[in-house]
């Protein structure tokens, strides 16, 4: 910037000197930015490159119904509520998957995994939840998850699972029904476990009409 003076002043004639040398010969000075900005910067990168492995990887995903999008945020689960999210407790599906129990199914003859205890196993009907269309398998997850009530229900209903575990699945060993009827010392070993009257009901008329 050229400076005007009415009258000649030596001052002003050096800062033109300057000003026309800048313009001239001027030198291109680089200011760093600052280190909050690089932090978010590598920040941004960093969850851009995780949401990829996120959405592309091969394990995790039924977790992945649930959380779509990576966060640095925690996510406040209870233990039971972890394992009806992945998979991972006291379920057929997933003992036998890792070859802990001869069999993948629930007492009830269906494949013992966390949403079949959670909408349509007749040995948790205290705790159902609406079963959802497959299309719409992922937004009730979330749905459930977020909605306070639900979520007792699945803690509720992971307890009870997790402390009535051998009759809540089918064993070569302990078989819950067969062909023939129930002796009542085979029906009090079965259900003296049992913490809920009204699971005791269930089940009693599920063996009546499966025998």
């Amino acid at each position: 910037m050229l400076l005007k003076a009415r009258r000649v002043n030596r001052g002003n004639e050096e800062a033109d000197t300057l000003a026309k040398k800048a313009i001239t010969e001027g030198v291109v000075m680089k200011v760093l930015n600052p280190r909050c900005e690089l932090k978010q910067h590598l920040q941004e990168l960093f969850l851009k490159k995780w949401q990829n492995l996120w959405d592309n990887g091969n394990t995790g995903r039924s977790v992945h119904k649930v959380l779509k999008t990576v966060n640095l945020k925690p996510v406040f689960w209870t233990r039971e509520e972890i394992m009806f999210v992945t998979g991972h407790g006291p379920f057929p599906s997933f003992l036998n998957r890792f070859h802990l129990s001869d069999s993948d199914s629930c007492a009830c003859g269906e494949v013992g995994e966390p949403i079949h205890y959670a909408t349509s196993c007749p040995l948790t009907l205290s705790w159902h939840i609406r079963t959802p269309s497959t299309s719409l398998e992922s937004l009730w997850y979330q749905r459930v998850l977020e909605n306070p009530n639900s979520r007792k229900r699945i803690i509720n209903m992971i307890k009870f699972i997790i402390d009535n575990e051998n009759i809540m699945r089918l064993s070569t060993h302990l078989p819950l029904y067969n062909k023939s009827s129930l002796s009542c010392i085979q029906y009090t070993e079965y259900t003296k476990s049992f913490r809920s009257q009204k699971s005791l009901i269930v089940i009693f008329l599920f063996l009546v009409f499966h025998n």
